[in-house]
Formats: C-alpha cells, structure tokens, sequence
C-alpha cells in the first residue's frame, strides 16, 4: 500500500463538513512519539493532544 494511501485510510477525515483535517488517536509515551505518526511533509503543522477518560462523578466534582 502507497503510504498516502495508508495515512487516508488509518486517519479520520473532516472533509465532508469542509473541514480538511484528519485525526488520529494513538497511544504514545508522549507528545514528541505521538507526533512520529503524521507525515513528515505535515508534521510541522499537526499537533498532539493528551486525552483521558473522566467517570460522571469525576466531573461532577471539578464542577462544584
């Protein structure tokens, strides 16, 4: 498989909503690995962001 290719099969697109972004989740020790996972003709554009999960109770108390 092309890698281009790859990377449009393995990303989620936004296209159809005219947003011209793709998104991937990845697990990775950090930001900097996470990153090694886009183009590198793109890379300097991407970014990586952290998530977590929170349970209701969890937001319930940030909340208060």
């Amino acid at each position: 498989m092309h890698l281009i290719s790859w990377y449009i099969t393995h990303y989620d697109w936004g296209c159809e909503e005219g947003i011209h972004t793709g998104w991937a989740i990845v697990e990775a020790d950090s930001n900097s690995e996470a990153l090694l996972s886009v183009p590198p003709l793109i890379r300097d554009k991407a970014r990586a962001v952290k998530l977590k999960k929170f349970s209701p109770e969890v937001i319930q108390s940030l909340h208060k």
